[in-house]
């Protein structure tokens, strides 16, 4: 009875983190706005380039972003609550920020009509892309949604946070001004 306790407890506070933005991943920060631009030593944080398609069927390569935005990758469901409450947030900052900055959202694994369907619906005007196989999500090393990454223009991934963030429009404000 005790050792079951004791294991719900650590399956809580493991939940409770992932949801407060707690990450592990080495090389990646937390949200936390840097001032300096330099690249890591050895390019040890570049995000892995990827191809996919947009729900419209378009081919979208992150490499067509280097040298000209900052890039925040998305990874989400549409059965997923969390990450239905931070798209709002993440579509109002694209609308202030899209001069600077490209949104790509990533679909985790679900059919190109309900994604395209679920978009229509909540009319959403960042790129949403299809990880049909999910070997982007592998790639990123995403374990739970909405999971959130931004990268610098040189190609860099900069930022990482795992979870729902009421603050999170205030909070990549204050990471992308930087990178801007």
């Amino acid at each position: 009875m005790k050792s079951s306790r004791l294991v719900l407890s650590a399956c809580l506070l493991a939940v409770a983190g992932l949801s407060l933005g707690w990450d592990s991943s080495p090389g990646v920060r937390p949200f936390k706005a840097q001032a300096s631009k330099a690249k890591p030593a050895g390019g040890a944080n570049e995000a892995p380039d990827f191809t996919l398609t947009d729900v419209d069927g378009k081919t979208v390569n992150l490499s067509d972003y280097r040298g000209k935005k900052v890039v925040i990758l998305d990874f989400w469901a549409t059965w997923c609550g969390p990450c239905r409450a931070a798209m709002p947030l993440i579509q109002s900052f694209y609308e202030k920020n899209k001069k600077h900055v490209e949104v790509l959202s990533i679909n985790e694994q679900e059919t190109a009509e309900r994604v395209a369907a679920f978009i229509k619906q909540t009319g959403y005007t960042y790129r949403v892309l299809l990880d049909k196989d999910g070997k982007v999500e592998s790639s990123y090393r995403v374990y739970g949604i909405p999971t959130l990454f931004v990268i610098d223009k040189e190609g860099d991934l900069r930022h990482k946070s795992v979870g729902y963030r009421a603050d999170l429009e205030q909070q990549l404000g204050e990471i992308i001004k930087p990178l801007i």
